[in-house]
């Protein structure tokens, strides 16, 4: 008798320390361990954090054919059945180069009863590719890529604070705390390649030229700035500002980088299943030049 109740509350708390294990799994030391050198603690950042699962997309999908986009957040689709559904489009964006009639889809479906439109647009295939058009999903991308080390450019992270605030009228995505001081890191989905080239954006952004302004005024002796493409497309052999485009954003894109804000851009693998950053894209010299240890674009383990 005693064992049997010896064991089941036992039972239930291995079960919640088990849960309290995995929730924690991301947790490693940021700093050197007193009494370690530092290259015996870059040994405990063990590969196996960057084989974390992918983002996986929401499990009720379905594929479709796109008919158009319009009012910016909705599409109508025509699914494999036959059935026509208005649905949302999670982008503000142009979608130049991944709107056109007659492109194969893919849609998620809200668990929210409350939603006007259940279903939402995901990804859409064109030029042969999927292309994730939903920039709901980027910051959450990016977020995983610095917990799991497959965004490796600031050294080890001890902290992410998402959307931050840095003036009155103007927040930025994230604040990393990292070994080598503060970081902020402003976050940009890219869906346009045009000339082989991923570009961004893919319509005027007054917006996005006064988040590089502000973070070139963050820089400072100790703090770091960045802005980070998130190309979510396989297609594009590296990453250049859309001069055709927006000429002021691309103009002060370099202007900012000369004052010290870094420029980086990583590819994620859409698919069907599952969308994740995979690898670091190159900037493309003939637009920003190369800068000494500017890293080419190296695939990382999938796990």
């Amino acid at each position: 008798m005693w064992k049997i109740l010896f064991f089941l509350p036992c039972q239930q708390g291995m079960k919640e320390l088990l849960h309290l294990f995995s929730s924690m799994v991301l947790v490693y030391p940021a700093f050197p361990v007193q009494g370690r050198s530092p290259e015996k603690d870059k040994r405990n950042l063990p590969e196996k954090i960057k084989t974390l699962p992918p983002m996986h997309l929401p499990p009720i999908r379905q594929h479709g054919t796109l008919l158009r986009r319009y009012k910016r957040f909705l599409a109508d689709i025509t699914l494999v059945d036959g059935t026509e559904l208005t649905v949302h489009c999670p982008n503000s964006g142009a979608m130049r180069g991944c709107s056109a009639p007659g492109s194969p889809v893919i849609l998620s479906k809200s668990d929210n009863p409350k939603r006007k439109y259940a279903w939402t647009l995901e990804m859409v295939h064109q030029n042969g590719v999927w292309i994730g058009v939903n920039t709901g999903m980027t910051n959450k991308l990016v977020h995983e890529a610095f917990t799991s080390g497959v965004i490796d450019a600031f050294g080890r992270i001890a902290s992410v604070q998402p959307e931050v605030k840095v003036s009155d009228k103007s927040r930025l995505d994230f604040l990393l705390q990292t070994e080598d001081g503060p970081v902020y890191v402003e976050v940009k989905n890219c869906s346009l390649v045009e000339e082989d080239k991923a570009m961004f954006p893919d319509a005027v952004t007054a917006r996005g030229t006064k988040h590089l302004h502000e973070l070139a005024r963050l820089i400072d002796k100790e703090t770091r700035a960045a802005v980070l493409f998130c190309v979510q497309r396989a297609d594009g052999r590296c990453f250049a500002p859309a001069r055709h485009i927006d000429p002021v954003y691309a103009e002060t894109l370099i202007e900012v980088r000369q004052q010290g804000v870094e420029v980086l851009a990583y590819r994620a693998e859409v698919s069907p299943e599952e969308v994740r950053i995979v690898s670091v894209m190159e900037i493309c010299p003939e637009f920003l030049g190369k800068q000494p240890g500017e890293k080419k674009e190296t695939r990382m383990n999938k796990g």
